[in-house]
């Protein structure tokens, strides 16, 4: 079989359409994925309570029943406990020696 210009013309223009089209295919893929990386980045985001934290306080007492009662006020209040219960001890403190806190935190939402 002899290729004649015509049919030459014809080979070179599939072959290109074949590229353009691999090309198109590609960047799609490119952009679905990086849209894709985004969209799980953006949910990340609103999934992350810290980052939606508008205030921040500690309760400090020294005996424990108390700070229990000033955490259910402040948590009727809005305010929400963040972390565990931490135990300070000043040892001699001049502020008051051995105590108990709880930090507590408010949402934007």
């Amino acid at each position: 079989m002899k290729i004649n210009k015509e049919m030459l013309k014809q080979i070179i223009k599939e072959e290109l359409q074949i590229i353009i089209l691999e090309k198109k295919k590609k960047q799609e893929a490119t952009k679905a994925l990086a849209n894709q990386k985004k969209l799980n980045l953006e949910t990340a985001k609103l999934n992350n309570p810290y980052l939606h934290i508008s205030d921040y306080q500690v309760i400090r007492e020294k005996n424990l029943s108390q700070m229990e009662s000033k955490v259910k006020k402040a948590m009727k209040n809005g305010w929400h406990p963040i972390g565990g219960v931490a135990g300070i001890a000043f040892g001699m403190s001049t502020h008051g020696g051995n105590s108990f806190a709880q930090a507590l935190v408010k949402f934007k939402y």
